[in-house]
């Protein structure tokens, strides 16, 4: 399998998008457990 560089650099920003989203569901989701496990839970089945 030949991975090109135009590839790694759409994981990157599909990385750095997710990060974006998911960074203040983390800092909501501390707050319970329920939101850590829905957090989880979600990450999982994307």
């Amino acid at each position: 399998m030949k991975i090109t560089t135009k590839t790694l650099l759409n994981g990157n920003k599909l990385a750095i998008i997710f990060l974006i989203f998911l960074a203040p569901n983390l800092a909501f989701g501390v707050e319970s457990a329920e939101g850590v496990l829905s957090i989880i839970h979600n990450g999982l089945l994307s």
